[in-house]
C-alpha cells in the first residue's frame, strides 16, 4: 500500500485553507468596539424616531461594547413610527476600500437587543428589519438613488435577548421584502430599522434604548 500522508496532508490543508477563506469572508466588519465606525441616525423627513447612536458597555454580542440606539417612536405621524441607523460605504466601508461596493450575493447578519415594552401590541407588533440602499448616476447624470428592505421581524417574545435579522442583497427578492430601483452592484449604505406596528393602535409609542453589534457580511464567490 502507497503512503498516502501526502495526500492526507493536502486535504488537511485545502480543508484549512477554504474554512479559513470563509471565516474571513464572515468576518464581523462593524463591531462598535469603542467607536461608532461611522454609523449615524437617519435624519430623513420621512424616518424621523432614532434620536441618537452612541457607543455603550451596559451589553454586548460578542465583546464589549455595541451601538446604542436611543428611539422615540409615536404614532403622532408616519415619520416618528420609525427610526433608523446606518453607516455610509463612501467614507467608513465594511472592507478596507472605502466606495460604492458591488454586493450581490452577499448576506449580512447583525444582531439587535431590546427590551420588553419595544414589543408593541400583540394584534400588530414592532418590529426591526436590515436594509441597503444603492446609488448612481445615468447617462444624463441625474441620480438613482435604489432601496431594498429586508423581512420584517416582530419583536413579539424577543426582548432582552440578541436576535439575529437577515438581508440577501439580490435583484431577485420574495414578496414581502421591499425592492424599489435598488442595484446589487452599486451599494452605498447600510442600516437597521426599527418601527412601530403598522395597524397599531394610534396610543402606542416607545422611548427607550435599543442595541445592535455585529455586522457581518458573507459574500458567495
Amino acid at each position: 500500500m502507497k503512503n498516502q500522508k501526502p495526500y492526507i496532508i493536502f486535504v488537511l490543508c485545502f480543508a484549512y485553507v477554504v474554512f479559513y477563506s470563509n471565516m474571513c469572508l464572515a468576518q464581523c466588519s462593524y463591531d462598535f468596539e469603542k467607536t461608532r465606525q461611522g454609523w449615524v441616525v437617519e435624519t430623513h423627513k420621512d424616518v424621523r424616531g432614532a434620536k441618537s447612536a452612541t457607543i455603550s458597555d451596559l451589553i454586548s454580542f460578542s465583546k464589549q461594547y455595541s451601538l446604542k440606539v436611543t428611539l422615540e417612536l409615536s404614532k403622532q405621524s408616519e415619520s416618528t413610527s420609525n427610526g433608523e441607523v446606518r453607516v455610509d460605504f463612501r467614507t467608513h466601508p465594511p472592507f478596507e476600500k472605502a466606495g460604492i461596493l458591488d454586493l450581490e450575493n452577499c448576506s449580512i447578519t447583525t444582531y439587535v437587543n431590546f427590551p420588553e415594552e419595544f414589543e408593541g401590541a400583540a394584534s400588530s407588533p414592532n418590529g426591526v428589519q436590515l436594509f441597503a440602499k444603492s446609488y448612481e448616476k445615468d447617462s444624463n447624470g441625474n441620480e438613482i438613488w435604489g432601496n431594498l428592505y429586508g423581512r420584517w421581524v416582530n419583536a413579539t417574545g424577543m426582548s432582552d435577548e440578541w436576535v439575529d435579522i437577515h438581508l440577501f442583497i439580490s435583484k431577485d427578492q420574495d414578496d414581502d421584502i421591499y425592492i424599489k430601483n435598488f442595484n446589487p452592484k452599486k451599494v452605498c449604505m447600510i442600516g437597521v430599522k426599527f418601527g412601530l406596528g403598522g395597524n397599531a393602535p394610534n396610543d402606542i409609542s416607545f422611548i427607550g434604548d435599543v442595541f445592535v453589534d455585529c455586522v457581518i457580511f458573507n459574500q458567495k464567490k
